[in-house]
C-alpha cells in the first residue's frame, strides 16, 4: 500500500508547497511574495483613486459659467414697461416687455435681433446674434449670405412678451481667466460692467449690468492639496489593514 510522506499535503512533495511566510535568520518574521502583494494592494488602490480624482477636482477650478455671477444693475431709461433678469449665473439674459410698444433688441452688428410685444415673440434667423449665441464662445460656423437682405423673422412659441436669450455681453468671453482677477481670493470680484441697447418704440435705451467673478477658491482647496489629504485620509484606513493582516499570518 502507498503511505504519503510525513508533512505533505494529499501526495505532494512538500517542497513543492508555497508558504505564505518563514522565519528569517534572527527568528524574524518575513513577508514572501505573495504577502507583499496583498499588502500593496490597499496602496495601489488608493494612488489609483487619487489619480481619478485630481484631473476633476483640476478641471473644477477652470473657468465656466458657475465660476461667474452677472447681474442686471438697472434700465434705462426708468419707467420702461421693461424687466430683465439673468438665469444661469451669466448664462441667460431674460427680457420681458409688458407695455404697448414693440420692443427691440439688437444683435452685436446694431442689426435687429429680438422682438418683443403685444404681437408676440420674434427672432430674426437672418442675424448673426442667432448663430453665435447658440454656443458660449461663440465658436460656430455662419452661414454664407446671413446678414444680408432684410430680417427674417420667425415667431417664438411663448404664452408671455418676454424671451430668454444667452447674449455674449454679459459673459465674458475667453476660456482662460480674465487678467484682473485672482482665482485664489474667494471674494466676488469685478469683471466688467456692461450693456446691451434697447428700443422701445422709437426711443432708445439700454439694461446696464454688471459681471462678477465668483469661482475664488483659497490655497487650501487648490487641486493638489485635496489630493493630498486624499491620500492621506486613505492611507489611514489602509496601513491598519495591512497590519491585522501581517499579524494574522504570523505562525503559531
Amino acid at each position: 500500500m502507498h503511505r504519503h510522506r510525513a508533512g505533505t499535503g494529499h501526495g505532494r512533495p512538500a517542497s513543492t508547497l508555497a508558504p505564505v511566510g518563514d522565519l528569517g535568520a534572527a527568528g524574524g518574521y518575513r513577508l514572501t511574495p505573495r504577502i507583499a502583494r496583498v499588502s500593496v494592494a490597499p496602496i495601489l488602490l488608493s494612488i489609483m483613486l487619487v489619480a481619478m480624482l485630481l484631473p476633476s477636482a483640476a478641471g473644477a477650478h477652470g473657468p465656466d459659467s458657475d465660476d461667474y455671477r452677472s447681474v442686471v444693475d438697472r434700465i434705462e431709461p426708468a419707467g420702461w414697461p421693461v424687466s430683465a433678469r439673468i438665469y444661469g449665473g451669466d448664462d441667460e439674459l431674460h427680457v420681458a416687455n409688458v407695455g404697448d410698444e414693440e420692443l427691440l433688441v439688437p444683435g452685436y452688428d446694431d442689426e435687429p435681433y429680438v422682438r418683443i410685444g403685444p404681437d408676440g415673440v420674434w427672432v430674426n434667423h437672418n442675424s448673426r446674434a442667432h448663430f453665435l449665441n447658440d454656443e458660449r464662445y461663440g465658436d460656430v460656423p455662419i452661414p454664407d449670405g446671413v446678414g444680408e437682405g432684410p430680417p427674417k423673422w420667425v415667431r417664438v412659441d411663448t404664452p408671455a412678451p418676454a424671451h430668454s436669450f444667452h447674449d455674449h455681453r454679459i459673459h465674458w468671453m475667453a476660456r482662460s481667466l480674465p487678467p484682473m482677477v485672482d482665482p485664489r481670493d474667494p471674494a466676488e470680484q469685478l469683471v466688467f460692467e456692461w450693456e446691451v441697447p434697447l428700443l422701445l418704440g422709437d426711443e432708445e435705451g439700454a439694461i446696464h449690468g454688471t459681471l462678477y467673478y465668483i469661482g475664488g477658491r483659497p490655497p487650501w482647496r487648490e487641486p493638489f492639496v485635496i489630493a493630498a489629504a486624499i491620500t492621506l485620509a486613505l492611507l489611514l484606513v489602509t496601513v491598519p489593514v495591512v497590519r491585522r493582516m501581517r499579524r494574522g499570518r504570523r505562525p503559531s
